[in-house]
């Protein structure tokens, strides 16, 4: 039964998605890997630039949410009544 296993993978003929035979790297040949790990390389470092820019944007909004959190504070303790009042 081995022979035949071998016999059946010999016959077989891969083809990368670009159309290349004999793909190394899982149905990908080494050029599309290298196009893909550049494409990937680009995609990561736009997303890093994003990144960056979204969390100095949430900065900017947990500043501003931290204040109004401050100023709603103060002015419940305005209205706090202390035991001493009573």
């Amino acid at each position: 039964m081995s022979g035949a296993l071998a016999k059946k993978n010999a016959s077989e003929i891969s083809i990368c998605a670009c159309g290349n035979l004999n793909p190394e790297h899982k149905g990908y040949c080494t050029d599309c890997v290298k196009k893909l790990k550049i494409r990937y390389d680009l995609l990561l470092d736009d997303f890093s630039a994003l990144s960056l820019e979204a969390d100095e944007y949430n900065a900017v909004d947990m500043d501003r949410a931290n204040e109004k959190l401050q100023l709603m504070r103060n002015k419940a303790e305005q209205y706090e009544i202390k035991l001493s009042d009573v």
